[in-house]
């Protein structure tokens, strides 16, 4: 989750640049997302690795068979009120957390079902990534503080030598992208 703050600052930059970010959207998700992301790092801490690890291959098995079969929502509603945006925003801080994604493969399905073009909703999908990170990292390192069986350099959760090098190769990599 750390590293996704650096990769989804250049992300967000370069969908902001293009036009691409409904950054109402992204202010009405975000309190939720916090919220969401808190509790799911409070969960995630309480899960035994095992049971926490078949939850993530589940997740990623379903995102990818989500992707190979092109399965996409028809767009069929416009965007809820608050509440509804609230709620969306709680459950992708808490799933998003829990498998440490950015928020992209939860935001995207959703935004595309309230009738958002394809193009908004992927870089909308990515300026809240940074929410979900920073809720994510904040709440890994909270959790992880009690822990005394952690490498060091570790802050809370987070092994900070990893973070480091993952991020510079990450930042270094993400403009060859196109």
């Amino acid at each position: 989750m750390a590293v996704i703050l650096f990769t989804s600052l250049a992300s967000m930059r370069k969908h902001h640049q293009h036009g691409a970010v409904n950054w109402g959207v992204v202010r009405k998700l975000t309190p939720g997302i916090l919220l969401g992301a808190a509790l799911g790092t409070l969960l995630a801490a309480s899960i035994p690795t095992r049971g926490l690890g078949i939850f993530f291959a589940l997740f990623v098995y379903f995102a990818a068979a989500q992707i190979l079969l092109d399965v996409r929502p028809h767009a069929s509603r416009q965007l809820p009120g608050i509440a509804g945006m609230t709620l969306t925003g709680v459950f992708t801080g808490w799933l998003s957390s829990l498998v440490s994604v950015g928020g992209g493969t939860i935001v995207t399905p959703f935004l595309l079902w309230c009738n958002v073009s394809l193009r908004k909703a992927i870089g909308t999908s990515a300026a809240i990534g940074f929410p979900v990170a920073a809720g994510g990292t904040l709440g890994y390192i909270v959790t992880g503080l009690s822990s005394h069986t952690l490498p060091q350099p570790s802050l809370g959760f987070v092994y900070l030598p990893a973070l480091l090098w993952i991020a510079i190769a990450s930042i270094t990599t993400a403009p060859l992208v196109r």
